[in-house]
């Protein structure tokens, strides 16, 4: 299981609002400053993510909870934010490229088919059916 501590900053009945802050993975590269990842890394790092999940442990505003997530849920979310959007791009450039002579044209309706793989992650993003409340910090260990 994959864990992360974070913040509630909502609660609404029986759920609660957490902030997730977004990481990166060249956080411990000590090649970071030459590194061209790393520099478009910063173009795209935005503020927290919010998520709304079940509060079955009763956590409060301004406590610091564990989520967790399992191994297999967090492969498929992988798989649906990397491999997706490649399969998409292929796939559809192969099939466009039979239907039409034009490769401006192959090419435009390819990065559409990406892009829309996207914008389906995205609508699934939202969906913490694998995230899941695991513990209250205590706040002497803060």
């Amino acid at each position: 299981m994959i864990e992360e501590t974070v913040s509630v900053i909502g609660e609404h009945g029986e759920r609660i609002t957490i902030a997730a802050g977004r990481k990166s993975a060249c956080g411990g590269c000590s090649q970071k400053e030459g590194c061209g990842v790393f520099a478009i890394s910063g173009l795209f790092s935005g503020p927290s993510i919010e998520l709304e999940l079940d509060n079955a442990l009763g956590a409060r505003v301004g406590d610091t909870v564990v989520v967790g997530v399992e191994d297999a849920a967090f492969l498929r979310m992988a798989v649906r934010a990397y491999l997706l959007p490649l399969l998409a791009l292929i796939g559809s450039a192969i099939v466009f490229s039979r239907l039409f002579a034009s490769e401006w044209l192959v090419v435009l309706l390819s990065v559409a088919a990406m892009l829309g793989s996207f914008y389906f992650n995205r609508a699934r993003a939202g969906k913490t059916a694998d995230l899941h409340l695991l513990r209250i910090v205590p706040t002497s260990n803060i």
